[in-house]
């Protein structure tokens, strides 16, 4: 009796479980599949760093007929990365 009482306990209790939840864990991202945020300070951006990430970021794509980028690149410093830049799709952090 003991053993059918706990059977019906645990039923009960997983189909209570099982609820349906229309919660979103996860926020989504925005953005193009192809664009990059790059968070670096301003100093290191016009600098030499800056200039050795945009020239591998931005190398064209080959075997098209026409010239095109690979990646369109946006720089924000640190400080200015907030919220809204934290749903971006591609994001490269340089510190």
């Amino acid at each position: 009796m003991i053993k059918n009482t706990t059977l019906i306990t645990l039923l009960f209790i997983t189909m209570l479980s099982c609820v349906n939840n229309d919660k979103i864990i996860m926020v989504s991202s925005t953005g193009r599949i192809n664009h990059v945020l790059v968070v670096m300070k301003n100093s290191d951006w016009d600098g030499d760093v800056g200039t050795a990430i945009r020239n591998i970021v931005t190398t064209p794509v080959e075997g098209l007929p026409q010239e095109e980028n690979q990646f369109a690149i946006n720089q924000v410093s640190p400080k200015q990365f907030n919220n809204l830049f934290k749903r971006t799709r591609n994001i490269l952090f340089v510190g």
